[in-house]
């Protein structure tokens, strides 16, 4: 596969619709990608502020290179590496917190979309229903979590969730708008959503490259919050903190938000620049970038 012919150009943007006319490039470079170099950019739309990368990958690209990704079975060496069932911990602790925080109910169907093996919600099997939409076809760490073949495939349209949880997703995702969409169908009225992702503005806008090439969507907690509004959803909390992927403790940002009988009609989507300095400069925020980057050396 020559990944050149697997490649568009997005020409408008996906939370405000402004094109490309509007946008800044903030970074630019290669990327080698099945052998092949490929000129990849990171650009800000200029009405909304909302960060990403314009250059579009075809679905067949993405499963060739993500086949031979292995970075994603963290669960499988947590007995070798205590960091990571201790981040792991986090994560569950987070998702407990926000269903006893909505007073979701027993017995209640939860979503685990892109979850992998499960491992993040295996802790919720005790009392909930627990389905994990994933594009591999690894075995749940727990028999008892069932397993669905794809995101939001044809299969979920049967069963509607009180929760859906979205782990360190939402980043790899080119059209934000679609996905939460999708997640937003599936859902009951008043369920709730619950979403991390990396900070990771600074990659872009400061250090000027362009980050890992499977994120391609760079969130500030506004533009965050703007998508699920967008989508339909109440935030309820939304947060900026230290948090975890794998072995590594890192900026993330945490959302939990509630499907809303009728969709939110938002204002026009603008944001100043002041939107990326309060999160740039939040407290914590640079003592966990410079932990993150003590801990890769």
């Amino acid at each position: 596969m020559n990944p050149v012919d697997h490649i568009k150009s997005l020409s408008s943007c996906d939370l405000c619709g402004a094109d490309s006319r509007g946008w800044t490039c903030v970074a630019t470079g290669e990327q080698t990608l099945l052998g092949v170099a490929i000129p990849i950019s990171t650009v800000v739309c200029n009405q909304c502020r909302f960060v990403f990368q314009p250059e579009r990958f075809s679905d067949e690209l993405i499963v060739a290179l993500y086949r031979p990704d292995t970075s994603f079975d963290f669960g499988q060496t947590g007995q070798d590496r205590p960091q990571i069932p201790a981040g792991l911990a986090e994560r569950q602790a987070v998702i407990s917190a926000a269903l006893g925080a909505h007073n979701v109910r027993a017995n209640a169907h939860v979503l685990d979309v892109g979850g992998g093996r499960g491992e993040c919600c295996q802790h919720l099997v005790d009392q909930h229903r627990v389905v994990v939409a994933d594009a591999t076809e690894c075995i749940p760490v727990d028999p008892r979590i069932e397993k669905v073949l794809g995101l939001f495939s044809a299969d979920l349209n049967q069963v509607t969730f009180d929760v859906v949880v979205m782990n360190h997703v939402l980043e790899h995702v080119f059209s934000p708008t679609a996905f939460l969409d999708s997640a937003s169908r599936v859902m009951r009225n008043e369920g709730v959503l619950i979403v991390e992702v990396p900070f990771e503005l600074y990659t872009p806008l400061v250090a000027r490259r362009l980050g890992d090439w499977r994120h391609v969507s760079y969130f500030s907690r506004a533009t965050l919050r703007q998508y699920l509004e967008k989508s339909g959803f109440a935030v309820t909390r939304l947060v900026l903190e230290e948090g975890c992927y794998g072995a590594r403790r890192l900026p993330v940002i945490r959302a939990v938000a509630r499907r809303v009988p009728t969709s939110i009609v938002s204002r026009q989507i603008r944001n100043s620049p002041l939107a990326f300095a309060v999160d740039m400069l939040a407290p914590g925020t640079l003592i966990s970038l410079a932990k993150s980057r003590l801990a890769r050396q």
